[in-house]
């Protein structure tokens, strides 16, 4: 997690901003328009903005906060007549931006939206132009590891490592025995399971409908952490009475906070792209260890299994077998 203020927890109003690309109205500038076959795109910039209160608990009953990724679910999207609605799913980062880390259980907060352009928002009072945009919390998923225990946004600083098993690689596991995720990014699939994008590991991790670990991927081997040659999950954000890692920094790895960022996945489904803040120690040997010139990007080739997901387990198809995994 990031200690830029697109992470912190915003202790007033949360405001959702829409900027919409929409066929309203012909009356613009040829440079505020494409076309894309016998299709236009009239970009009109900023035309909606809505706003969730700071002291709204979500199903937890914790403050809603903030958050790190966003994907639509463009199946419940819909227009009638000038108005959108439709449904977006928020991820949350590791907890609310403190001195260091909290027992945040990792979760995705659900949300209905409803918007109704106007045709010059200008001429609306203020007031009203920051009501243009509906948007309702309606449902929390908690994301949680394959046995149904909730994962943790605390800092693995005291170099916890859940052991290898049953198909999953290590995972970086907190004090309290849970497994540690800073989650970034988030993706929906057709299927309604969930990629998320986590820089402790820095992994990418598949969730059920339901919020059930599915699978963890582990990046290539430059990429994971190391302090005094041991894998070290931590990015120097210790939790309450917890010690922080020595050496501060990974001397292999990804450094401190600095995972994966951004996540996307084509139409197909058939591979992933992740995007981390900064290239692992060592094989950038030219730069200081705390700066970030450059970004890198890894594409995943996945074979995704297809899953079908019931309340309490999901049935989950390859090319190679079938598998009952818990939901």
């Amino acid at each position: 997690m990031s200690e830029s203020l697109d992470h912190l927890f915003f202790c007033n109003t949360l405001r959702v901003a829409l900027s919409l690309a929409a066929l309203f109205s012909s009356e613009l500038l040829a440079a505020d328009a494409v076309s894309i076959g016998n299709r236009t795109f009239i970009n009109k910039g900023l035309v909606g903005v809505g706003r969730i209160p700071a002291d709204l608990r979500d199903k937890l009953g914790e403050t809603f906060g903030s958050g790190s990724g966003l994907a639509a679910d463009l199946k419940t999207w819909r227009r009638a007549d000038a108005a959108y609605r439709g449904e977006f799913f928020l991820l949350p980062d590791r907890g609310y931006n403190i001195t260091g880390t909290e027992n945040y259980r990792s979760r995705i907060q659900r949300l209905s939206i409803a918007f109704e352009p106007e045709i010059d928002p200008a001429a609306l009072p203020v007031a009203e132009r920051q009501r243009s945009v509906s948007a309702t919390l309606i449902d929390t998923i908690v994301l949680t590891d394959a046995a149904g225990e909730p994962m943790t946004g605390l800092d693995p600083s005291e170099g916890g490592v859940r052991p290898a098993a049953n198909g999953f690689p290590d995972l970086p596991q907190a004090s309290n025995g849970r497994v540690s995720m800073d989650a970034e990014a988030l993706v929906l699939m057709p299927d309604g399971s969930f990629f998320v994008g986590d820089e402790y590991g820095p992994y990418l991790y598949r969730f059920s409908p339901a919020g059930r670990m599915l699978a963890a991927i582990r990046p290539p081997d430059a990429f994971i952490p190391r302090r005094n040659g041991k894998v070290h999950f931590s990015s120097n954000n210790p939790g309450p009475g917890a010690h922080p890692p020595k050496p501060k920094n990974p001397e292999t790895g990804r450094q401190n906070n600095q995972g994966f960022e951004g996540s996307r996945s084509p139409r197909a489904g058939n591979s992933s792209s992740q995007r981390s803040k900064a290239p692992p120690a060592r094989t950038a040997p030219h730069r200081k260890r705390d700066a970030i010139p450059v970004s890198s990007i890894m594409t995943f080739s996945l074979r995704v299994a297809r899953c079908w997901c019931g309340s309490t387990s999901c049935r989950c198809r390859s090319m190679r077998r079938n598998a009952d995994v818990p939901g």
